[in-house]
């Protein structure tokens, strides 16, 4: 089927039992500005480019807006046959332009459980300005053999790490709202498992992302139960309240991951974050990692801070203040690389870091590596390696 925008409803149910399957004709994918005429002779004839920046993006497979009260369950399954958007991606570098899976916005009282998410062509549910989410119980698969093959094809495939390295962003879940739970959920992927996303004043619903909790969920090949991107804005991003517990990461490219990115005006905070009781094996880059935003957008902007600290180009964000964030019992085992990187700015350190009984260990091992660290202020309790906090402000 084509994509549905659907706005202003309330009281709705949606079950899937069968398989519903995005139509493989990108060419015609309507976007948001031409959505009215898609009906239209001149727009069918017309195969206007999708997405240009003539006519806005791309409407997202399933997009609500402006809703309350509303479900999602069901045995069966929602395919955006990624594959053929990710290929477009490398063809004509079009970055940003991909449709989401499932798009909410504004939208109050939702379930979402039981239904498989597959091969969006970007993230797979992004919820913005949102309240009261209910989340759990079913996969999200990005399939890795299909990469693997367009990834070869394209001479994207990293043979040493038999890795693909496709377009990426097709991030799990996005929340970005207020009083979210999430539990029991399954994702493989290649970029952010869970991802909580700033909100701000200027939001209707949710004025910030607070309140989230993500609980008993397996990631394989993600980078992370993510807070972020956050970067600053005259509204004040905020980020604040969060809980990730009883996660397990098999073959992760990152675990935790807090990031934060470029800006000149406004603010931000991200503040009162727990991870606990995560179980993370064989990390194929960094396991932990605090600091700025390490890959680009999807439109190509961002620190671009991957090959850190052998590339030092990697500057911190002073705008986004970073505050109490807690590991407590982390075990790590098998990683590629030393145990972490948290790095904050000088002239806005990081303040009330705890880690307690945080244990990483790999073959840097060996060479006695340790975190690479800067301007944090912090507590640990039972930790190896140490992370380095300094006590106070006069230790930095």
């Amino acid at each position: 089927m084509m994509p549905l925008l659907i706005t202003n409803i309330h009281n709705v149910s949606f079950v899937v039992d069968g398989d519903v399957v995005a139509t493989q004709d990108n060419i015609n994918w309507p976007n948001h500005t031409d959505w009215h005429m898609q009906q239209s002779a001149v727009y069918m004839q017309s195969k206007r480019p999708l997405g240009g920046s003539d006519f806005g993006p791309v409407i997202s497979f399933w997009e609500i807006h402006d809703s309350s009260d509303l479900s999602f369950s069901g045995s069966g399954s929602v395919d955006g046959q990624g594959y053929w958007w990710w290929m477009r991606e490398y063809l004509v570098l079009n970055y940003g332009r991909r449709p989401h899976l499932l798009r909410m916005e504004r939208v109050r009282n939702c379930r979402i459980e039981g239904i498989r998410w597959v091969n969006s062509p970007m993230y797979h549910l992004f919820l913005i300005d949102i309240d009261n989410f209910y989340i759990a119980d079913f996969e999200i698969m990005v399939d890795v053999y299909e990469q693997k093959k367009l990834a070869k094809l394209f001479g994207k495939f990293d043979y040493n790490m038999n890795v693909p390295t496709f377009p990426l962003n097709t991030d799990g879940i996005d929340p970005s709202g207020t009083n979210i739970f999430i539990r029991n959920v399954t994702i493989t992927n290649f970029d952010d498992a869970v991802a909580v996303k700033p909100a701000n004043r200027a939001y209707r619903v949710a004025t910030c992302a607070q309140n989230i909790t993500v609980l008993d969920s397996k990631v394989t090949y993600g980078v992370g139960m993510t807070i972020g991107s956050v970067p600053p804005n005259e509204n004040t991003a905020c980020v604040r309240d969060i809980t990730f517990k009883n996660i397990t990461f098999d073959t992760p490219i990152k675990a935790v991951y807090v990031k934060t990115n470029p800006g000149e005006r406004g603010d931000g905070i991200i503040e009162n974050i727990l991870y606990q009781d995560l179980s993370i094996t064989e990390p194929i880059w960094w396991g932990i990692y605090i600091g700025p935003q390490q890959q680009y957008q999807p439109d190509g902007d961002g620190p671009g801070c991957m090959l850190y600290p052998i590339l030092p180009n990697c500057a911190t964000q002073p705008r986004v203040t970073v505050r109490n964030i807690t590991l407590r019992n982390v075990y790590s085992t098998s990683g590629i690389l030393p145990p972490g990187i948290i790095r904050c700015n000088a002239t806005n350190p990081c303040r009330d870091f705890t880690f307690d009984n945080v244990f990483v260990t790999g073959w840097f091992s060996v060479f006695d590596y340790g975190y690479i660290t800067e301007n944090v202020i912090g507590t640990e309790i039972n930790a190896y390696p140490s992370p380095g906090f300094a006590k106070s402000l006069e230790e930095l």
